[in-house]
């Protein structure tokens, strides 16, 4: 090889050296980041109709968890009245755990409880309700837990004066042998009711 030849091309392509190695540094911090995301089960999403005043409660609900079991709380919120609240809420009910609704989209939605909302039958209600809780019933079923005035969720939502249900979602991926048996360790949505509705 002539060396000569290969300093005056180093000399001339010397900034391609420092591009190539920023691509490969891009490149493997986005797989090393891709690679080590949270599966669908390390993750709990909820879904309130409601502005969001402080998202500070995601990080109490995850202490009462191991961080291999609960890596990450996510919350979004939409107020009812807002320009793009039905295509939020029609994004959520097919890709969220929880939905905290107020009576209007619930009595718009109530038709479809059993396609987007997770019946709640006794012995649910015995393991994971909080004891004397009050339920959305939609024909013979029930499928919301009401949220009491003085539920400590309140403070981080700017609530109206209306009732608010805790429904459990069809889509979520961590009901346990409710979503499928092979499923069954998965429970984080079922264990996180009363945390939600009682205080974790």
């Amino acid at each position: 090889m002539n060396k000569p030849l290969s300093k005056k091309m180093a000399a001339y392509t010397w900034y391609i050296y420092p591009i190539v190695a920023a691509v490969l540094g891009l490149i493997i911090a986005f797989m090393f980041s891709a690679f080590h995301q949270p599966s669908r089960h390390q993750v709990l999403s909820l879904f309130v109709s409601a502005s969001l005043k402080d998202d500070s409660f995601t990080k109490t609900i995850k202490n009462h968890y191991e961080e291999e079991d609960l890596r990450e709380f996510r919350v979004n919120a939409s107020l009812p009245n807002s320009s793009g609240f039905t295509r939020k809420l029609n994004l959520y009910l097919t890709d969220s755990d929880f939905l905290l609704l107020d009576e209007t989209p619930v009595n718009k939605y109530k038709d479809y409880s059993p396609t987007y909302f997770v019946p709640l039958d006794g012995t649910l209600k015995d393991l994971y309700a909080p004891a004397n809780a009050t339920y959305f019933a939609h024909g013979e079923h029930d499928y919301g837990i009401r949220m009491e005035d003085d539920c400590w969720l309140r403070d981080y939502f700017l609530l109206e004066d209306k009732t608010y249900y805790l429904f459990l979602s069809t889509s979520s991926k961590n009901l346990g042998a409710l979503y499928d048996e092979k499923n069954e360790p998965y429970d984080n949505a079922l264990t996180a009711i009363k945390l939600l509705l009682e205080g974790a």
